[in-house]
């Protein structure tokens, strides 16, 4: 191609106005670039401290039954009442969870979670319910969708804070004005028609990164799953590229209750640390669920003494089941290494105390 030369000083001003459209389009906010504004110094803010950034895209991968929704209930729960979540600190903020796959169990496990949480006592939001909305359907349409998170994030906010009038408290500063809540989507291939590659998924994607450019949503965190071979996400190489964060739920054996949180890449910080985390079975009513107990900060030899103990043993007889794991060679020897074996097992979580009986968290 030859550059035309008969080009007049209007038309470079229209070209160079299209170049500027162009990369503000590109651009996330701000859509300049100024030195003297930069600040080395600034904290950078977080979502869930060092794990994911205040605003962006969150990919969670795994295979079925890894333990995915497990992790994003229990993460729901924490960012919605600005609890810690794994010790990292958390930046409160209205949660929406589309449970596309199983809406009744994610509304149990939050229910059980509160109960962990101790929601009931000394509650950031005020006794009552986690402020988490649970949607079953994502509307198709992105001005529908949008509207429907802005209803559904004052109607959070809203409630919390007439909660918080009604019990006598002050309501958390970040409850006072609606802002752009955090969304769930579990899982991409339930939103998407069944599908995991193709016009589908990539029309959805859009939508989402609309909503975080549009401040509808500070951040989507998706569920998503991995190929056969567990290896990698399932579906088109820009999931990843247009993610803020990629992480990886693995469930090395289904015989443990134990899952690890991989991290493959967080756009600007570090790569955290992977973690082991534990969950167990729990009685919500007259049902059961399963939930988050916490990072598994455990050998493989005390894994292997829990799943040698019984699902529940009587406080007096904890110590017959672990006898052959005791150590010294007098009584008051063995009893002291009975007493360091059971606080082990019960720090780390592989064991808990119900009802006067010592449960095993499986």
């Amino acid at each position: 191609a030859v550059w035309p030369e008969n080009l007049t000083a209007d038309d470079y001003q229209a070209f160079d106005k299209f170049l500027d459209e162009r990369r503000a389009h590109r651009l996330r906010k701000p859509d300049f670039f100024a030195p003297d504004l930069y600040d080395a110094n600034r904290e950078e803010p977080y979502l869930v401290d060092g794990m994911l950034p205040d605003e962006g895209i969150s990919l969670f991968a795994g295979e079925w039954d890894s333990g995915k929704t497990i992790l994003l209930v229990d993460l729901a729960a924490h960012i919605a009442s600005g609890i810690p979540w794994l010790n990292r600190s958390v930046s409160p903020r209205p949660v929406i969870y589309y449970a596309l796959e199983a809406g009744y169990d994610v509304s149990k496990r939050l229910c059980a979670t509160a109960e962990k949480l101790n929601y009931g006592e000394n509650a950031p939001t005020g006794s009552g319910p986690v402020p988490v909305r649970v949607e079953h359907i994502v509307p198709p349409d992105y001005d529908e969708w949008r509207e429907q998170i802005e209803d559904l994030a004052n109607e959070i906010c809203n409630r919390v804070r007439q909660r918080c009038e009604d019990q006598g408290l002050e309501p958390p500063e970040d409850y006072l004005e609606v802002r752009p809540p955090v969304i769930i989507v579990d899982t991409l291939r339930q939103a998407c028609g069944h599908k995991s590659r193709g016009p589908e998924v990539e029309e959805f994607f859009s939508k989402v990164d609309r909503l975080v450019q549009d401040d509808a949503a500070s951040h989507v965190i998706i569920a998503h799953h991995t190929t056969k071979t567990g290896d990698e996400y399932a579906g088109d190489d820009f999931l990843a590229s247009d993610s803020t964060s990629l992480y990886y739920v693995r469930r090395p054996s289904h015989d443990k209750p134990m899952f690890r949180l991989v991290c493959d890449r967080v756009k600007g910080i570090g790569k955290p640390p992977a973690m082991s985390l534990l969950f167990k079975v729990v009685d919500v009513g007259k049902q059961r669920t399963v939930i988050l107990v916490g990072e598994a900060n455990a050998s493989p030899k005390l894994l292997k003494i829990a799943e040698s103990l019984p699902a529940r043993t009587q406080t007096d007889d904890l110590r017959e089941a672990l006898e052959q794991h005791l150590t010294g060679e007098n009584k008051d020897a063995r009893y002291k290494s009975y007493q360091r074996l059971r606080d082990k097992l019960l720090e780390v979580g592989l064991i808990a105390v119900e009802d006067g009986y010592y449960v095993r968290s499986t």
